[in-house]
């Protein structure tokens, strides 16, 4: 038992070592790809500038959206508008018809009456 004890206190000594000079090689290698801090500065205004223009895009949506909502609205009533007008020309056209059925029963009655000789 004891010689299994100091083999594995031996590579878990080993694998610590190992872990830890890996463990500064990455922390050694991030410390120097670190953004310098006018890069830190220039990336916080540009995000600045993109959060800007994204509540200005955000706005231009909104009221492009209403004026959209408005004019369906707009079209909607002038649809309903056509559709009365339509529905008043067909009535207009079926009086029409019907004066002109009416107009030429009248002249054929005209006409028969006239040509019927006086009495």
């Amino acid at each position: 038992m004891a010689l299994r004890r100091r083999i594995a206190s031996f590579f878990a000594d080993a694998v610590y070592e190992q872990l830890e000079a890996r463990l500064s090689l990455l922390v050694d290698r991030v410390v120097s790809e670190r953004p310098s801090a006018s890069e830190t500065d220039d990336l916080e205004s540009r995000l600045a500038t993109l959060t800007d223009e994204q509540a200005k895009l955000k706005k231009k949506l909104s009221m492009a959206m209403g004026a959209i909502q408005a004019s369906t609205t707009q079209l909607m009533a002038l649809r309903a508008g056509v559709e009365r007008a339509t529905s008043v020309a067909d009535q207009a056209m079926q009086a029409a018809t019907t004066a002109r059925a009416t107009a030429e029963s009248a002249s054929e009655g005209l006409t028969a009456l006239e040509g019927q000789p006086d009495d």
